[in-house]
């Protein structure tokens, strides 16, 4: 015997048994269950144990050709429902203007529910997250969010802040910025303003945002992004102060592709007319 492969959960200790032997100069294959790591990353390690003549190297090909999933997924459980922007938990909007979520979940999870005014009834169902909702009536409403998984199981959570409606006043609406730039500050795996993005190995691009001729005693900014030339899509909400501390998140943009930015500044009284647009530049590497 020339040698042997151990094969197992990158977080496990180093085991003493062989996976697969082999002899120098051979080709090998061997088929085995293996558990991944239990940290959550997922991965598997392999050591190589080399007998004297064996050569300097030994070449490994893992193919994966299954896997074996929980039944009917993880529990799944709602982490977080913000309303944003809110100053000091208060949250003032104007019927009709998009409300932003900052939304956090953990396990597997086949169905959003959306109880948006916090009365028992669940009004909006989804496959995926539902990042915004308009309320078309002025009152209170501290909205509630179920999650289940595809056996019933289930858990919810109500939002951090409750939400208070008032009447709109387009007259008094804040005017758009002047100007708007933006600058690429890099990639991260996760996004800052929205947990919801971001994981399984995707890769966001950061921007820094600045403005000049910004308007006076506003909430906030809602972000809105069109893609390839497509419609306006609210996608984020911002704080007045747009901080480098917090910076935007973008899900990859693919070769070629343009996307456009354009703010609309906040209020009590609502949304203002939104910025000038501008095209989003990164690298993609």
């Amino acid at each position: 015997m020339s040698g042997y492969l151990s094969v197992y959960p990158a977080d496990y200790p180093h085991p003493l048994t062989s996976s697969v032997n082999f002899a120098r100069g051979t080709t090998r294959a061997a088929c085995t269950v293996m558990p991944l790591a239990t940290d959550g990353s997922g991965e598997v390690a392999v050591s190589a144990a080399l007998t004297a003549g064996a050569g300097p190297r030994v070449d490994l090909l893992l193919d994966l050709t299954g896997y074996f999933a929980p039944a009917g997924g993880a529990t799944p459980q709602p982490l977080e429902l913000q309303p944003r922007p809110c100053l000091l938990g208060f949250c003032e909007f104007a019927t009709g203007t998009p409300v932003w979520f900052s939304q956090a979940f953990t396990g597997t999870i086949a169905q959003y529910r959306y109880d948006w005014t916090g009365t028992g009834v669940f009004t909006e169902e989804s496959a995926q997250p539902v990042l915004s909702h308009s309320y078309a009536e002025p009152g209170f409403y501290l909205p509630v969010v179920e999650v289940l998984n595809s056996t019933g199981a289930s858990a919810t959570l109500a939002a951090s802040s409750a939400i208070y409606v008032v009447p709109a006043d387009p007259p008094s609406v804040p005017p758009p910025p002047a100007s708007v730039t933006a600058t690429f500050t890099g990639f991260v795996n996760f996004s800052p303003l929205d947990p919801t993005l971001g994981g399984g190995g995707l890769r966001l691009l950061t921007f820094a945002l600045s403005l000049t001729g910004a308007p006076q005693n506003i909430t906030g900014y809602d972000v809105y992004i069109s893609r390839s030339g497509g419609p306006y899509t609210l996608v984020a909400a911002l704080p007045p102060d747009l901080t480098s501390a917090e910076p935007f998140a973008l899900t990859p943009i693919a070769p070629g592709e343009a996307v456009r930015l354009q703010l609309a500044p906040l209020n009590y009284a609502g949304a203002g007319p939104r910025s000038t647009a501008i095209t989003l530049q990164a690298p993609q590497d």
